[in-house]
């Protein structure tokens, strides 16, 4: 019974109802859209990354000096990180996972370079790669010491071996079972490749909010350049007394370089989505206030209406 009169009323007043009417459609529009992108990039944030995130730290080295010989250094910080009693394992890597700095390379399937590939991160690390990740192997087998070659710039090796996660063979080979790409070969460029020995459940790429999060794979090499990171997976609960212990040791042990840095891999993630939270909640400000305002707008409009008809 009371329709019928709230339509006569509407039909007193069609601009302000109109408008009224363009304004909620507006609002519910954006609201969606706001609520899908908050949504998307929450789920970018919060995903699984298959490391362990919460114990894992990253230090950067940089030799500046022209006696600083990369190869000896490297492998005596090793020996250091990898005897600590609070470290269950290290390693040297060209890249930081979640970081939002790494390398990429193009993988194909077929030596060709002018064929269709798939690009995805690389992490150059040695046979303790996986455990210091603390990744799950699904497939075959880790690297063997006798897979594991130097990166000189005056004569670069390609590394024989390359593990690959699920989901970059799924990309690549489309048609077969996963476990199928068990010693096949992967070029880079569509000349030099490498054979997949291993395949791991997950591995995150550089790019904290990737699209594609798990094109990824690890080769075995190590860098002799002046500047480099290494990955430390440290036990639980100690991974922030190592921080400032890290980084005093190491810079004392070797006066031909200097510690960019020694970080945890849980503050790197936090900062390189820092964008995503501020997006987030941009959004979520929008639509509070874009909501309040149209339902600010239908009370104006219904009281005035109300008033003007007493």
């Amino acid at each position: 019974m009371n329709v019928p009169p709230v339509l006569k009323a509407m039909r007193g007043s069609v601009t302000g109802f109109t408008l009224i009417g363009l304004q909620v459609a507006l609002t519910i529009a954006v609201v969606v859209n706001a609520y899908t992108g908050a949504r998307f990039l929450g789920d970018q944030v919060v995903r699984e990354t298959g490391i362990d995130e919460a114990n894992l730290l990253h230090i950067q080295n940089y030799g500046f000096a022209s006696t600083f010989n990369a190869r000896t250094t490297v492998l005596q910080d090793l020996d250091y990180l990898r005897s600590h009693p609070s470290i269950v394992n290290a390693v040297q890597s060209n890249a930081v996972p979640l970081s939002n700095s790494g390398w990429y390379n193009t993988l194909r399937t077929v030596k060709d370079p002018d064929s269709p590939g798939i690009n995805a991160a690389v992490y150059m690390v040695d046979e303790h790669g996986l455990e210091t990740l603390g990744l799950e192997l699904l497939y075959g087998r880790n690297f063997v010491p006798s897979e594991i070659v130097w990166w000189e710039s005056e004569n670069p090796v390609m590394p024989p071996a390359m593990i690959v996660t699920e989901k970059l063979v799924e990309r690549l080979f489309p048609d077969d079972s996963v476990e199928s790409a068990l010693g096949k070969m992967l070029y880079y460029d569509g000349e030099r490749g490498s054979t997949v020995v291993g395949i791991v459940r997950l591995l995150p790429s550089p790019a904290a909010t990737s699209d594609t999060p798990n094109n990824a794979f690890l080769v075995g090499r190590l860098n002799l350049w002046p500047r480099y990171n290494y990955l430390i997976r440290a036990h639980s609960g100690q991974r922030d007394s190592l921080i400032p212990e890290l980084e005093k040791e190491l810079s004392a042990s070797n006066k031909d370089r200097t510690i960019n840095y020694v970080r945890a891999l849980a503050d790197t993630k936090r900062n390189s989505v820092s964008g995503s939270y501020i997006v987030v909640w941009i959004f979520g400000i929008t639509t509070v206030l874009l909501t309040g305002t149209t339902l600010l707008s239908i009370v104006g409009v219904t009281s005035f209406n109300v008033k003007r008809r007493s």
